[in-house]
């Protein structure tokens, strides 16, 4: 069970993030360019990143309700 509400409330704060962006992003500068260049392919769709950010959000509200 603590592992449920822990897993739970880490999906749901960074799904919250996503949208909110109250947490700083990590520099550019220090990631690999290959994750860089991956996440600016996500960015660059327009969608795909508040869809993981839904999925991780909602995931996370369905751990911590216990479903």
């Amino acid at each position: 069970m603590v592992t449920r509400v822990l897993t739970g409330l880490l999906f749901a704060t960074t799904g919250l993030n996503g949208f909110l962006m109250f947490m700083p992003a990590p520099d550019p500068s220090t990631m690999a360019p290959a994750g860089v260049a991956f996440s600016g392919a996500l960015y660059a769709t327009g969608y795909m990143l508040q869809l993981a950010s839904g999925v991780q959000l909602l995931s996370g509200i369905l751990l911590l309700v216990g479903r």
